[in-house]
């Protein structure tokens, strides 16, 4: 009868709403950083924020998707923006890394938005990272500070190298900023096509305890520590009624 609270990314938001609530009842979380947000300068975008805004601010009336195989797509309204939006981000996960970071920048440009754009009109309150100092005050608040790879890239599409610095560098980023041990990781995106096979034996031989997936269920006795499940806060309100 054992809860684990965890959040994913690293968001300020975390210490500036997460911590209060949970303080309030005594609990303690722990907050899977993306590493490369302690050697980034300040105001850089995660590439998945850099498209959300992209898609706020576009004026097109549409994406043309074709040359990826895909219909254009209608952005006349909030809707289809959103739409949208989920679209390609979803499609995005499962491409290899060269050809995310190729269309990635590709569909900027058809939007018209920059990425300098893009960092102007982000809100320091949705999308400003935790850095060292606010993870070192989560640390003292009772927190434990796990890793969610360098760049939130899609493991299950990296060679080995670039699948190793995902994990081993992102440990060793963390533990330098902060001077702990981290023993826990969480994969991005989480779904068995995000982790792929290689992902669990690299993170498991980088001397980790367990990692993390975003796959439904309760851990139990026959859990693969390198496979745990979790519930998400949208599953938890849905039993909730």
């Amino acid at each position: 009868r054992t809860v684990a609270i965890t959040f994913d990314d690293g968001y300020a938001g975390v210490w500036q709403h997460g911590l209060p609530v949970l303080r309030e009842f005594g609990l303690a979380a722990t907050v899977f950083v993306i590493a490369d947000a302690l050697r980034d300068e300040p105001g850089a975008l995660r590439h998945h924020d850099e498209l959300e805004i992209a898609f706020r601010l576009t004026t097109a009336p549409s994406l043309r998707l074709s040359s990826f195989g895909y219909p254009d797509q209608p952005l006349e309204t909030e809707a289809d923006r959103a739409r949208c939006l989920l679209g390609v981000k979803r499609r995005l996960k499962s491409v290899r890394d060269d050809l995310r970071r190729l269309a990635h920048r590709v569909i900027l440009e058809r939007l018209a938005v920059t990425p300098a754009a893009c960092r102007a009109a982000a809100d320091a309150g949705r999308h400003q990272m935790l850095d060292a100092g606010g993870l070192r005050r989560l640390l003292a608040a009772g927190w434990t500070i796990g890793s969610h790879s360098c760049s939130h890239r899609t493991l299950s599409q990296l060679d080995d190298a670039d699948l190793r610095a995902e994990v081993v560098t992102s440990r060793d980023v963390i533990e330098r900023a902060l001077g702990v041990a981290v023993t826990q990781f969480a994969y991005p995106y989480g779904g068995p096509e995000h982790i792929g096979a290689d992902a669990p034996r690299v993170v498991a031989a980088a001397g980790y305890r367990y990692a993390l997936t975003a796959q439904p269920g309760a851990v139990g006795p026959d859990t693969d520590w390198f496979h745990v499940p979790r519930v998400s806060f949208d599953e938890l309100m849905a039993l909730a009624g």
